[in-house]
C-alpha cells in the first residue's frame, strides 16, 4: 500500500495530528505573510465566514476558495511527486533517511540553478525517469561495471539520470504526439458512430408502418 502524504489542518487538527491526505482529500494550501498552512476546504470555508476579523459572506468565501484551488493545482502535483520520489529513492537504495545535502541538490535542480543543467527539472519528471524500467536497468548495468553498491549510488545515479534528461524530453514529446494522434482517431470514430446513429434514427422516422395506414 502506498504511503499516505499527510498534512495538518490548521483548523480542526490538534497538536501532532495530520488528517489531510493531499492525494485524496479536498483541501487548500493557504499562503499568508510568508507562512504556508493547510485546511480542509470545509474547514477553511467555516474559518472565513466565522472569524471575528474581515469576516466574509459565504459567496465571497467560495470565490476565494476557487481562486486558491486554481493557483495551487501545479504546486500540489509537485508536492505529491516529491514525496513519491523520495519514498522511491529510500525503497530502492535501502536507506532510512535522505541527507540534507541531497535535498538541497534536488531543490537546486527543481529551481534550475544546479550546475550543469540548463532548465529547471520538476519532481514529477525525476519521478517518471526513475520509474522507467530501462533507466533502472541502465543504472544497474553501469554500477555493476564500476562495482558500486546500491546504497552508495544516490548521488552517482542522479548524475546519470540528469545526463539523460534531454533524451527523456524527446521521448516525452514523442509520447505526447502519439497520444494526440490516438485521441484524434478516437474522436473521429466516436463522431462517425454518432453520425451513423443519427442517420439510422432519421431513416427509421421516415419509414411508415403499413398497419398505421389501415383504418
Amino acid at each position: 500500500m502506498a504511503k499516505e502524504i499527510l498534512r495538518k489542518c490548521q483548523k480542526c487538527d490538534k497538536s501532532g495530528e495530520r488528517s489531510i491526505d493531499i492525494e485524496n482529500d479536498d483541501f487548500l494550501i493557504v499562503k499568508k505573510n510568508g507562512a504556508t498552512t493547510y485546511y480542509h476546504t470545509d474547514c477553511y470555508l467555516m474559518h472565513l465566514i466565522t472569524r471575528k476579523k474581515d469576516r466574509k459572506t459565504e459567496e465571497e468565501a467560495l470565490i476565494e476558495i476557487e481562486n486558491i484551488k486554481t493557483s495551487m493545482k501545479e504546486e500540489v502535483n509537485e508536492k505529491i511527486s516529491k514525496e513519491k520520489f523520495i519514498s522511491l529513492l529510500m525503497d530502492y537504495y535501502g536507506i532510512t533517511f535522505v541527507p540534507k545535502r541531497f535535498y538541497l541538490k534536488l531543490s537546486s535542480i527543481k529551481n534550475g540553478t544546479y550546475q550543469g543543467i540548463q532548465h529547471a527539472i520538476m519532481y514529477s519528471e525525476l519521478l517518471e525517469m526513475y520509474q522507467n524500467p530501462k533507466q533502472i536497468s541502465n543504472l544497474e548495468r553501469l554500477a555493476g561495471k564500476k562495482g558500486i553498491q546500491r546504497k552508495d549510488r544516490l548521488d552517482w545515479d542522479l548524475a546519470i539520470v540528469l545526463s539523460n534528461y534531454d533524451k527523456y524530453k524527446k521521448w516525452k514529446l514523442r509520447q505526447t504526439s502519439v497520444e494526440t494522434v490516438e485521441d484524434k482517431k478516437i474522436k473521429s470514430i466516436l463522431t462517425k458512430m454518432k453520425e451513423d446513429t443519427i442517420k439510422k434514427n432519421n431513416s427509421d422516422d421516415d419509414s411508415v408502418d403499413i398497419n398505421e395506414l389501415i383504418l
